[in-house]
């Protein structure tokens, strides 16, 4: 008996501790969402994706992804590559989604001899759709040096690290 009462009450504990996490965003008519996060690169790109997304809602700022996203773009296009041919796509789906402003980038595991997991390496850049240009640049991914507890943790830290270099460097004003 003794043992149940003990069982029951550190898996009591443990849901205690679980973080549950909700976020509302405000509809705002009057300024819809300026920003788009297309499909990433690299073996993490999906689940960063929607980590990236759900850093920037924490930070209220309004973003398009997700199914709509995908459906319109797809995952292999490449449009970020800096060459005059990705101008007129870029244009064409801001234009599609109704943003000025993509995200894009990748996210990929990296191994190492110095770390059990592999660690997470993540880029992005904010590129105005109209122009083609990148406004913003950030990474996220020492490799050598920090810990990691898992690659799922630190894809977690790496959206949460990324998007709030983004809004303390004054990215976030763009896509307001």
């Amino acid at each position: 008996m003794k043992h149940l009462l003990v069982a029951a009450s550190l898996l009591a504990g443990v849901q205690a501790c679980t973080p549950t996490r909700s976020i509302v965003i405000p509809e705002r008519p009057d300024k819809p969402a300026r920003l788009a996060i297309i499909p990433l690169g690299g073996d993490l790109g999906p689940q960063a994706m929607d980590l990236v997304a759900r850093q920037f809602a924490a930070r209220g700022i309004p973003v398009r992804e997700g199914p709509s996203v995908i459906s319109l773009i797809g995952y292999e296009a490449n449009l970020t590559d800096g060459s005059p041919a990705s101008a007129g796509p870029l244009r064409k789906y801001g234009d599609d989604l109704g943003v000025d402003f993509v995200v894009a980038g990748t996210a990929e595991t990296v191994g190492g001899p110095l770390y059990a997991f592999d660690r997470v390496k993540m880029s992005l850049r904010l590129i105005d759709v109209r122009t083609g240009e990148t406004r913003w640049i950030g990474s996220y991914g020492d490799t050598v040096w920090a810990a990691a507890l898992n690659t799922q943790t630190d894809l977690a830290r790496a959206a949460k690290q990324i998007v709030k270099a983004f809004d303390e460097g004054g990215a976030d004003d763009l896509v307001r």
